[in-house]
């Protein structure tokens, strides 16, 4: 079985902003920008004022837990229902490149977001979100900023499509897009060699442990790409994509990774984050670098050419586990 295409619309957002004054971004921003982000939403969405979302009244109809903290849900995959402790949320943050950013006022900066399925569902949400975010500052200094364009990026348009009017706060519409990962007919053979470069840290976790280097396979990453795509339909996917989903043959896929050849040369990051729920700076980690499988089956691409849309394993929504193909 070969994948097509995604079985959730995925949409691709580029957001500018204004510096109003000094403002300063870590040199991977993700957590500054998802933090900044959640607390706009919240105040937007939230009716009641209350700390916690469970036993809210209002939680099944809210923004919120549906945008930044679905609730748990059980996958039934082919007969065998498993709990999954916490849904993933239908979005990736893809924060500036380059490093840290010092802007003066006056001065632009760009990043990304991707949205999957009830993410782009709630666009009106989710831009109030980030036009909030920005005006009440950003990073350690809090620096103001202005929301000046939302943009819709998609690989077959000439240009990107404009969203959002910054002069009068109002948002245009914009079809999702459904990635098509495959070529079809044309592509139904093995590909000789494939090489990944994970540009953020990958953090692949085993009952709690974060997996290092040598731990990577073919066979674990397949499993956790099936794991999250399994997630994001339940929640973001059409009655039929998740029926389809339950019936994926999983073992085949990866008993087919097990015959990949593979070559890395990846290494361990560490990377310091600040939690403002927690009130305390946090490490994390994650495996960068490169892998290169030969004898790839068709079917096992089309799914690293998914998980190039929505990242693998763990934090993805600081922007964690991004991938790409060459």
């Amino acid at each position: 079985m070969i994948l097509q295409s995604a079985p959730f619309p995925v949409l691709d957002l580029t957001i500018d902003g204004e510096a109003l004054e000094p403002l300063f971004l870590p040199a991977f921003a993700g957590s500054v920008l998802r933090g900044a982000y959640g607390a706009a939403l919240r105040r937007i969405a939230c009716m009641t004022g209350r700390k916690a979302c469970d036993g809210c009244p209002l939680q099944q109809t809210c923004p919120y837990p549906v945008l930044f903290e679905p609730a748990p849900l059980t996958l039934d995959c082919v007969g065998v229902e498993r709990r999954v402790s916490n849904g993933s949320p239908p979005y990736v943050i893809l924060p500036p490149k380059g490093g840290a950013l010092i802007l003066k006022k006056g001065q632009f900066f760009t990043f990304g977001m991707r949205l999957f399925g009830s993410g782009i569902e709630r666009l009106p949400f989710v831009v109030q979100s980030w036009r909030q975010a920005l005006a009440r500052g950003l990073g350690p200094m809090r620096g103001r900023a202005r929301l000046t364009g939302v943009w819709a990026v998609a690989p077959q348009a000439d240009a990107p499509v404009a969203l959002y009017d910054c002069d009068t706060g109002t948002l245009g519409a914009v079809l999702p897009e459904n990635p098509v990962l495959t070529d079809g007919e044309a592509e139904t053979t093995t590909q000789t060699k494939v090489t990944l470069d994970f540009r953020t840290p990958l953090r692949l976790q085993v009952k709690g442990r974060p997996l290092r280097p040598a731990d990577i396979t073919p066979r674990r990453l397949v499993g956790d790409v099936v794991r999250r795509v399994r997630i994001l339909t339940a929640q973001c996917g059409t009655p039929a994509a998740q029926a389809n989903v339950r019936d994926w043959p999983v073992e085949t896929w990866l008993g087919e990774a097990d015959g990949i050849r593979s070559d890395q040369a990846l290494r361990w990051q560490d990377w310091r984050r600040y939690s403002r729920r927690q009130d305390q700076a946090m490490i994390l980690g994650g495996v960068v670098g490169q892998m290169v499988w030969q004898e790839i089956p068709a079917s096992v691409l089309s799914l690293l050419r998914l998980a190039t849309r929505i990242h693998v394993g763990k934090e993805t929504v600081f922007g964690f586990g991004e991938v790409s193909l060459a």
